[in-house]
């Protein structure tokens, strides 16, 4: 099975971002009708900003311009992700483009084979109960899957296109990639035929899924890339430390964390150190609200958003901070002075900050036990101990120590890397089943003692 690889330019990116998430149901009038150049261009100087991701085609499958290819929202009258580059281009702020992937519901709707399917060949979606009588209430966040393959591969491919030709590109913001779990409809069924693969085996399914998303992003980037070689490109959904990695194919790495939303304020740092690894640009995603996507009315403090955006810029990232555009299209003023007073402290920092190399001589080995890596970050940084990530191959004589968090990860090529460590004058800190083979049989490693078999207990104390 060949991987298909088109590397993707390495670029500096501003550090004073906004997500404007634009998701517009077809049911609200006038979309985009109040939509003002000056009133846009103002909110952004009060924020500070000098990158914004504005909507191309949201998860209800609308697009908001005049497209040929796709559908555009049917009461917008204008066209509005060409103004809202203008204007930005007018001040010089940025604008990549965001575009929808694995949710588009008019899409699944009208063209119900493009969706993803599970073994039984029924659809893949989240939140979505396909017997509930059109009366009963809608659960929030509820989307079917669809796959990047086929009729729809193209469509998304002839949209791309467009966008090219239509506009002074400067980047595209996929969302919704990888996410969906391997898929089991005809086309992936046929691809799968055709590479040698069993589809009734988890492993190759799997593989294939991978494939079949590397050769999209491929394809997009090429049609990119062709005509915009400057532009970036981040296909959302694939930045998880334990999943395949998808980084060749994209031009930075971009963590959306939320932290009063999910994960709290300890995921991001983790991640921003196993990041740093991948050798691309990254940026932190928050927002400017409490909960989560779609919350218009919530604001955070701005001392929380300073205190958030220069935690970023001390992990050596760029700052993005998620908001939401009214649907008629205009800009919250309010909320772009608060962003202000973060942003305004991150101009004067920025320049020591995205691009910086961690210094610190601790290092956290990754399990791929998330509970065990996570806890062993969060007693790290508890304790006010610097430290950067550490991988199978990596060099190892930068840190004094590597610590292995506690869940099982050797095999004989990753304990040969830490026995010679050692033997050059490093030291390990052990924790948990770290040092055990993967049968759960032996120590990998000297640690003075033999391995007996596990704990009678759930919970050991040593004195």
């Amino acid at each position: 099975m060949r991987q298909v690889l088109e590397e993707a330019p390495m670029v500096k990116l501003p550090a004073r971002q906004i997500h404007l998430d634009f998701h517009t149901s077809e049911l609200i009038p006038d979309v985009g009708s109040r939509f003002d150049k000056r009133q846009w261009q103002e909110a952004l100087r009060l924020g500070h900003v000098n990158w914004i991701n504005v909507f191309a085609k949201c998860h209800h499958g609308w697009s908001y311009y005049p497209t040929r290819v796709g559908n555009m929202h049917p009461t917008l009258k204008r066209d509005l992700l060409g103004e809202q580059i203008a204007a930005c281009h007018e001040i010089g702020v940025r604008a990549p483009i965001y575009y929808t992937v694995g949710w588009s519901a008019n899409d699944a709707l009208t063209h119900p084979e493009w969706t993803v399917r599970d073994r039984q060949g029924k659809p893949v979606a989240r939140n979505v109960d396909f017997s509930a009588r059109p009366e009963d209430k809608r659960p929030g966040g509820s989307w079917q899957f669809l796959c990047p393959s086929g009729g729809y591969r193209e469509l998304m491919l002839a949209q791309t296109r467009e966008l090219c030709e239509r506009y002074e590109v400067d980047g595209f913001w996929y969302d919704i990639c990888t996410i969906s779990g391997p898929c089991f409809c005809p086309n992936c069924l046929a691809g799968m035929a055709a590479e040698g693969l069993d589809a009734a085996r988890d492993e190759d399914a799997q593989r294939y899924f991978i494939l079949n998303w590397q050769r999209f992003m491929a394809a997009c980037n090429e049609i990119i890339h062709a005509s915009h070689p400057q532009a970036t490109v981040f296909y959302n959904g694939t930045t998880s430390i334990y999943g395949p990695d998808y980084m060749p194919w994209m031009t930075q790495a971009e963590l959306e964390d939320l932290p009063t939303t999910w994960g709290g304020y300890d995921k991001f740092p983790l991640r921003s150190r196993f990041f740093f690894t991948k050798g691309k640009p990254m940026i932190a995603m928050s927002g400017k609200f409490h909960t989560s996507w779609g919350e218009f009315g919530g604001f955070k403090h701005p001392d929380a958003l300073r205190f958030e955006a220069a935690a970023m810029i001390a992990y050596g990232v760029a700052c993005n901070f998620g908001d939401q555009l009214h649907p008629l299209g205009e800009m919250d003023l309010a909320t772009y002075r608060n962003i202000g007073e973060a942003y305004k402290y991150v101009e004067q920092i920025e320049d020591y900050g995205p691009g910086g190399e961690p210094c610190a001589n601790l290092g956290l080995w990754i399990t791929g036990s998330n509970s065990d890596d996570q806890g062993t970050a969060n007693m790290l940084m508890e304790s006010q101990l610097d430290f950067a990530v550490a991988l199978p191959g990596q060099d190892l004589s930068r840190f004094e120590t590597v610590v292995l968090g506690g869940g099982r990860c050797l095999d004989e090529t990753s304990a040969a890397q830490l026995r010679d460590y050692v033997a050059g004058g490093g030291s390990l800190l052990v924790l948990g089943e770290s040092a055990l083979d993967p049968a759960r049989e032996r120590f990998l490693l000297d640690v003075g003692a033999g391995y007996v078999g596990p704990a009678q207990y759930e919970l050991d104390y040593l004195v």
